[in-house]
């Protein structure tokens, strides 16, 4: 019989990988988070490149080549 810290480790241990690869499931240049890439999104890629928006970090879905440049 395993014991119950056992158990919530492993409880522990799954929900954090589910978690932390809920972003591998992203869509780079998906900006809407939709699912797809369509002309929404390559419209609001190009207003943001118009803007001279910024990046906002390494998950952005407008920078899908992760050089911090849209």
């Amino acid at each position: 019989m395993r014991s119950v810290s056992t158990y919530f480790t492993r409880a522990v241990l799954a929900v954090s990988l589910a978690v932390s690869a809920a972003s591998a499931w992203a869509l780079k240049c998906d900006v809407d988070n939709n699912a797809r890439i369509d002309r929404v999104d390559v419209t609001l890629i190009q207003q943001a490149v118009l803007a001279r928006t910024p990046v906002t970090g390494p998950d952005d879905p407008r920078d899908p080549d992760n050089n911090l440049v849209i």
